[in-house]
Parts: structure tokens; sequence; C-alpha cells
């Protein structure tokens, strides 16, 4: 495990995250670090910075941690990237809670890139062709004024 742990931290992009688990009755943390081909998973009773210290990846990452924006990641020196499951989630609350259209033409511009990425990469291209992207970048400026 200390090798998986060492292998994630040198990772250029790693997803992080938290969720609650019970451990003999008691509320504790079971946090992730994962790549492509990584995982390592840290049962802590603390959520938030103590527990990702003991996890000991995020304390030596220095490359692109994606993840749901909870504070603590904010305090490791690394860059930071926002996992858009999550978007989608809180998107999709804003159109049920306010019914906001502009939540409903952001979430499908999110699985629309998605997809589009998803099908460069099943193409076997390691990334958009520009005038994709420059295109994708234009519908989102959009969607943002």
């Amino acid at each position: 495990m200390v090798r998986t742990r060492a292998l994630l931290a040198a990772a250029p992009v790693a997803h992080f995250d938290e969720s609650g688990i019970r451990v003999q009755g008691k509320l504790q943390w079971a946090h992730s670090a994962r790549t492509v081909t990584l995982t390592a998973y840290t049962i802590h009773p603390n959520r938030g910075e103590k527990a990702m210290n003991a996890a000991d990846i995020l304390p030596a990452f220095s490359g692109g941690a994606i993840h749901d924006s909870w504070g603590s990641y904010w305090t490791f020196l690394c860059e930071h990237g926002l996992c858009n499951v999550h978007h989608l989630r809180e998107l999709q609350a804003v159109l049920d809670l306010d019914g906001q259209p502009w939540a409903k033409a952001m979430g499908d511009f999110l699985l629309s890139a998605d997809q589009a990425v998803r099908s460069a990469v099943a193409a076997g291209e390691d990334r958009l062709p520009p005038a994709q992207l420059t295109a994708l970048e234009a519908q989102y400026d959009g969607l943002i004024a």
C-alpha cells in the first residue's frame, strides 16, 4: 500500500473524495484517491485536513487534484480542478429547487463536452481537435454570458 500511495502522490492527475461510513456503529470517513489504474482508501474518524494528511497522498501531491471543492482540499499546494459529477448534482438541485433554466443548459453542456472527450479517447486521441475545443469554449462562454 505504501507503493500505491507513492505512485498516487506522483500522478499527474488524481481524483479525491470522501464519504461517510459506519465503522462499528460510529460515523467515520472513507477517503479515496484514484487514477485510472490506482486506488487507495483510508478510513479515518475525521473528514478534513487531518485525515487527508494521515492518508499521506495529498501532502506530497503536486499534480492536478480533482475534487468536490470541500474546503480541506484547498489547503494542499497542488493544482485543483472540480469534479463535474458534483457540478451536475448541484445544477440539478438548482433546476429542481429554483427552476432556473440556465442550470439545465449548463448540465447539458457538461454532458456533451464529456461525450466529446469520451469519443476522442475512444478514437485514440489524447485531446480534442483545436476547432472542437474552440467551439466548446465558445458555447461555454455563451452560457456564462
